[in-house]
C-alpha cells in the first residue's frame, strides 16, 4: 500500500476518500492564493504581515503570530521587521524553551491544551487561546521560530 494511504483505515469508503481529496484540494488552492499574494510584497515586513493576515482570514483563525527564538540571527530579522513597520505580533522566546515545548520538532505541532504552553502565547491572548498549531520556521537548516495559529476553541 502506498505511504500516502496508510493514514486511512481499511474500511474507508470511496466517497470518504473523494471528500478528503476535495478538502485537500481546497487547502492547496488557498495556500497557493496566499503564496501568490505574498510574492507581491517588496519588503520583509509586508511579506510577514501578508502571510499572517492571509492565514488568519482564509482559514478563519482567531489569532496568528510569530515566535522568533533568541538566536543571534533573529536579532537582525526582528530589527529589519521593526524598521519596516511590521504590524504582526512577534514574540521572542528562549531557544531552549521553544525546543522543549515543541519536542525539538521540525514538523508542525498540534496543541489541544494551550494553557501548558503559555510562554508561546502573547500576554494579551493567554486567557483566550485554547488550541494552537505551531509551524516551525527553518532557515539554513535550523529552526528559528514558528508561525503559530491560535484558536479559542
Amino acid at each position: 500500500m502506498p505511504e500516502a494511504f496508510r493514514q486511512y483505515s481499511d474500511n474507508i469508503s470511496l466517497d470518504e476518500l473523494l471528500e478528503q481529496a476535495r478538502r485537500n484540494e481546497r487547502i492547496a488552492r488557498t495556500l497557493f492564493e496566499i503564496e501568490s499574494e505574498m510574492m507581491k510584497r517588496r519588503d520583509c515586513a509586508g511579506f510577514v504581515d501578508c502571510l499572517v493576515d492571509n492565514v488568519r482570514e482564509r482559514f478563519a483563525l482567531d489569532e496568528v503570530w510569530l515566535i522568533l527564538t533568541d538566536i543571534e540571527s533573529n536579532d537582525r530579522i526582528q530589527e529589519t521587521l521593526e524598521e519596516q513597520g511590521v504590524l504582526s505580533l512577534i514574540i521572542r522566546m528562549a531557544t531552549v524553551d521553544y525546543m522543549r515545548l515543541t519536542g525539538n520538532s521540525r514538523e508542525p505541532v498540534l496543541i489541544s491544551a494551550a494553557r501548558h504552553y503559555h510562554n508561546m502565547i502573547p500576554d494579551a491572548w493567554k486567557e483566550r487561546i485554547r488550541s494552537m498549531a505551531v509551524l516551525p520556521l527553518i532557515m539554513d537548516d535550523r529552526v528559528i521560530g514558528a508561525l503559530v495559529l491560535g484558536s479559542v476553541n
